[in-house]
């Protein structure tokens, strides 16, 4: 299981008693270590996650999931890389078409970019449109534009 971060605090998912959830599911590798310094001079917040790492969207698929979409989009085998996310500057999607750029030079790789936008970003729509200039006429990037109601496509 992959956790996802978000930069949205404004509404933290912070529901009692599911913690014990996620930690049965987050491997020693999904851990971060730090050290805060003890006298800092300015205010610190502790932010809980933005999202429910255990909710519809975020679940395991199945094998037979994968294999269909693989199959619906015309997917060849891994490897693949992917990024899911907003088009937007702070994920930058540009910078990760330019790393696909320099990974398909060792390696034959296809790139999926899936994601949408949000209703409170205006530069989304100029994002996407840098995105798939980036992208060019490679056959190997895949851009998927998805609704943002979107839970599995």
């Amino acid at each position: 299981m992959d956790l996802a971060r978000h930069i949205d605090i404004s509404r933290p998912f912070r529901p009692p008693g599911r913690l014990a959830d996620v930690r049965g599911k987050v491997r020693r590798k999904h851990l971060l270590y730090g050290r805060v310094r003890p006298a800092a001079s300015h205010p610190q917040f502790l932010v809980p996650p933005s999202i429910d790492p255990l909710s519809e969207k975020n679940r395991d698929l199945a094998p037979v999931e994968i294999e269909a979409v693989r199959a619906e989009y015309a997917w060849t085998p891994p490897p693949l890389l992917v990024q899911i996310s907003r088009f937007d500057r702070f994920k930058d999607p540009v910078g990760v078409v330019a790393a696909y750029r320099m990974v398909r030079k060792v390696l034959p790789v296809q790139l999926v970019l899936a994601g949408g936008g949000a209703t409170d970003d205006p530069e989304g729509k100029a994002v996407l449109e840098e995105v798939m200039e980036a992208a060019g006429n490679d056959p190997d990037i895949h851009v998927l534009l998805l609704p943002q109601d979107s839970t599995r496509r």
